[in-house]
């Protein structure tokens, strides 16, 4: 679609558009801002990987489906908010740099985490009030390094 395109900087998705394939936005460089619809449901695997200027994105509350290296190498993406409505995120889906994931998903163990999406060595995890439990046994889940609940 955009892949390679070096002159990108910001785009707008508009509403209707529900899938973004793979590779659509792959290594545009000075791509920094996103504006996705809220009838995304899934976002393809190396999606937005290597869009080193992407600072942030706005995950929409319908998305239910996350690929491989969506946003892996986006370095500038430090932070990221999974909506409620994920159910599968896949292998190295963001960025090594990420150390902040903010989860409003309240069971845990109906979203699949394939593999490694984070580095969970590094990256803090806050979830919904009362959900701690179930993040700290669900298999993947439980591996970040601190699991924090978020005040409502």
């Amino acid at each position: 679609m955009f892949n390679r395109c070096s002159s990108l900087t910001n785009i707008i998705i508009p509403e209707g558009v529900m899938n973004i394939g793979p590779h659509a936005f792959y290594e545009c460089t000075a791509l920094i801002s996103v504006a996705l619809p809220n009838t995304l449901i899934t976002i393809g695997n190396e999606a937005f990987s290597d869009c080193t200027a992407l600072t942030g994105i706005l995950l929409p509350d319908n998305l239910t489906s996350i690929g491989e290296n969506a946003f892996y190498g986006c370095d500038g993406l430090t932070s990221v908010t999974l909506p409620s409505s994920l159910t599968s995120i896949g292998n190295r889906a963001f960025p090594f740099y990420c150390q902040e994931i903010r989860s409003y998903i309240r069971n845990p163990s109906k979203c699949e985490l394939t593999s490694e999406p984070f580095v969970y060595a590094i990256s803090r995890l806050y979830v919904p009030k009362g959900t701690t439990s179930l993040y700290e046994t669900c298999e993947n889940w439980k591996e970040f390094f601190s699991i924090t609940e978020m005040d409502d």
